[in-house]
């Protein structure tokens, strides 16, 4: 399929869902997701996942470039100065929550429901890297559905401004938490001669200081 059609597909339908869902009285991100979801390779396979992964992955890194930016466009310094103390107390237990009952969880029942195709699979060398490395991707907020819900309804106030704080700082400490994972996993699954201190902090601390600079 030609890429040009298949974002004009994902368009008009992403359109109608969103009409779809404002009539039955739900926020019009639902009814992109839904389409999105039926027309994914794993439901109607009309998008294919070879376009999806190669000629449409440029639409998904500008997209989460605009995210990010209508986010801190959104933030108030004022607000954040008042809520600063709130907004830094709530990220860190939220996101390392996360880590850890999404890592826990994958320990307890990752071989009930995930098969290697590997005889006798080493645990610490297969589920613990892979409950390490699943637990950091679930520690950030998926921004775009919130900035959805509240640009569509125009929310402002104390909450809305706590919400989009978390939000920046959850993705930040993502990025520092994802990497630090693939780095215990490195070693879990190599030997530590894998463990690089450069990889593991400060590449991710380098992206983010680089990402505040060109934003101020």
């Amino acid at each position: 399929m030609n890429s040009i059609l298949a974002v004009g597909i994902l368009v008009i339908a992403g359109f109608f869902g969103g009409l779809v869902a404002k009539k039955i009285r739900y926020p019009r991100i639902s009814g992109y997701i839904i389409v999105g979801m039926l027309l994914s390779p794993s439901v109607l396979n009309v998008i294919p996942s070879q376009l999806i992964r190669e000629d449409l992955s440029i639409i998904t890194d500008i997209a989460l470039g605009v995210v990010a930016y209508l986010i801190g466009g959104s933030l108030s310094i004022e607000r954040l100065k008042k809520l600063g103390k709130n907004i830094v107390t709530i990220t860190p237990f939220e996101a390392i929550g996360a880590w850890i009952f999404v890592t826990a969880l994958i320990v307890s029942l990752g071989h009930f429901v995930i098969e290697f195709d590997i005889s006798n699979p080493n645990f610490y060398q297969t589920y613990l890297p892979m409950a390490i490395i699943i637990g950091a991707i679930s520690c950030p907020t998926a921004p775009a559905a919130i900035l959805a819900i509240i640009h569509e309804y125009r929310a402002k106030g104390t909450l809305t401004t706590t919400l989009l704080g978390v939000v920046a700082l959850d993705d930040a400490f993502a990025i520092i938490s994802f990497a630090i994972a693939t780095s215990i996993a490195t070693v879990l699954i190599i030997g530590v001669e894998a463990l690089s201190l450069y990889q593991m902090f400060i590449i991710p601390i380098l992206d983010i200081a680089g990402s505040l600079l060109l934003g101020a």
